[in-house]
């Protein structure tokens, strides 16, 4: 549990699981009077969850964890809110984290070295989220009632801090506070190389409406533009790669015996085509 100075309270939004998970927090929550729970009737998914979520608490702050990732700093509560409290030009904080994939951890930010913030513009152009979920401490006013256009996105966590930096900067707090677990079942895991392209470039058109300089709808249209060329460049590597194989495999069925050695060596590079 988190040591801090002040009382916080703790929600729980259950979408309807069948993993047992449901009767765990009921359990866990009996005789807490700093626990609630939502109970969902049916499966709403995970955006209109997460809505239930954050509209309840009534603090001043609001820190999420999703449900696969867990918090390994016990004083990360505390050391955000006395960010925010003496930050009040930002909005919103977060700080580094690990990424857990096969059981092994991985840094996220290894050139995120001191204290920085972050304008929507800077939220909005890069080629992927910075600030992961598990990591923000957002005040409450900005987190509730969020726009459609943020909600309805794919990629509404990303919409999110773009959106936040709107009143305000994200402040960066260069510690490790979380855990991200990445596994195969994900949003972004089960998507191929393409569909990501295509939710980035979805990010960034919907991005581009909700700025008005035109500095920083240029910034984005770069960023639009080298998305796709990075497409068209691993599309051109995916058809040369299936001619690749396409003709190794000929060559093998029409000459299997002719050189052991070079159809060994088409044996190897369809090995590594392949993978």
């Amino acid at each position: 549990m988190q040591q801090t100075s002040f009382i916080y309270n703790l929600v729980i939004a259950d979408d309807c699981s069948t993993d047992g998970t449901r009767e765990k927090i009921i359990n866990f929550a009996k005789n807490r009077d700093d626990t609630s729970l939502i109970l969902q009737k049916k499966n709403k998914g995970p955006n209109l969850n997460f809505v239930d979520l954050v509209t309840k608490p009534k603090t001043k702050y609001i820190a999420y964890l999703e449900g696969d990732d867990y918090w390994t700093d016990p004083y990360k509560l505390q050391k955000q809110v006395d960010y925010l409290e003496t930050h009040a030009e930002c909005s919103f904080c977060f700080t580094d984290c690990q990424v857990e994939r096969n059981k092994t951890l991985q840094e996220v930010h290894p050139n995120f070295k001191k204290e920085n913030q972050f304008t929507n513009i800077d939220f909005a152009d890069q080629s992927g989220s910075i600030a992961q979920t598990s990591t923000w401490l957002v005040r409450r006013e900005y987190i509730q009632n969020l726009p459609k256009w943020v909600m309805n996105s794919y990629t509404s966590d990303w919409c999110m801090q773009v959106y936040f930096a709107k009143f305000g900067k994200g402040g960066y707090i260069p510690i490790k506070t979380a855990v991200y677990r990445v596994h195969e079942n994900g949003v972004w895991s089960k998507l191929n190389p393409f569909e990501g392209w295509r939710k980035n470039l979805e990010f960034y058109k919907t991005a581009t409406k909700q700025f008005n300089e035109l500095s920083s709808r240029s910034r984005l249209k770069k960023r639009i533009n080298k998305t796709i060329i990075e497409a068209l460049e691993l599309a051109n590597i995916e058809a040369n790669k299936k001619e690749l194989i396409f003709w190794l495999l000929k060559k093998l069925v029409f000459c299997p015996f002719k050189s052991l050695k070079q159809s060994f060596h088409s044996l190897h590079l369809l090995a590594i085509l392949r993978n």
